[in-house]
């Protein structure tokens, strides 16, 4: 069971793979993966994981509220 995003990262063929397949630099997948993905990536993501027939937690698809910065 994959049960965290840089899991699933190389699962779908690591940093560069996920980036291409997004049109996002490997700096963005880098983030991703220290930090979980965003919510404009969730669906696509499971989709592909369901595709490459992997087995992750559902967990990782949740959208998350940003923290809100105050000055």
């Amino acid at each position: 069971m994959i049960t965290t995003a840089s899991q699933l990262i190389d699962a779908l063929g690591g940093t560069s793979a996920v980036a291409d397949a997004f049109g996002v630099q490997n700096n963005t997948i880098s983030t991703w993966r220290a930090r979980g993905f965003p919510a404009w990536a969730c669906a696509r993501l499971r989709h592909a994981a369901i595709a490459a027939a992997l087995t992750a937690d559902e967990g990782l698809f949740e959208i998350k509220p940003h923290a809100k910065v105050t000055a």
